[in-house]
């Protein structure tokens, strides 16, 4: 059914973009042979960050951001920059493959902004990685 509804999304031009909560590692391989051209996961530690960026990455597009449950609420600038250079180590690759999103309500799952302006500035900082040598 999701390759139906994604061949008929491609068919106007656009592209796929699905969000999925929860650790879904097992239906990913079927989403990409649907056709999703971006996931969107806001969980990112549930997923193992190095064993799913190894077995995923290049294969399809991450919309992401540090972990909105466990990392980005305890507000730790450390914690949070390291998994931000662990996303871009391990779910992209130097050509692309991880768009670093606002989730947009972050009072909701009780982020202060100082810790968004941390994990954005490390995105930013490591931006070298998608630029390769010159």
């Amino acid at each position: 059914r999701y390759k139906i509804i994604f061949d008929q999304i491609h068919e106007c031009g656009w592209h796929v973009i699905l969000h999925s909560c929860g650790r879904i590692n097992q239906f990913v391989p079927a989403l990409i042979e649907s056709g999703v051209d971006v996931l969107n996961m806001q969980q990112t530690r549930s997923y193992g960050l190095e064993t799913f960026g190894q077995e995923f990455r290049g294969k399809v597009c991450f919309l992401g951001t540090v972990d909105i449950q466990t990392t980005l609420p305890r507000g730790i600038e450390a914690e949070v920059r390291e998994e931000a250079r662990l996303l871009i180590e391990n779910w992209s690759t130097p050509q692309g493959g991880l768009i670093a999103f606002d989730y947009g309500d972050w009072p909701a799952v009780d982020v202060n902004p100082k810790t968004v302006r941390a994990m954005f500035d490390e995105f930013d900082r490591q931006k070298e990685y998608w630029q390769g040598p010159e």
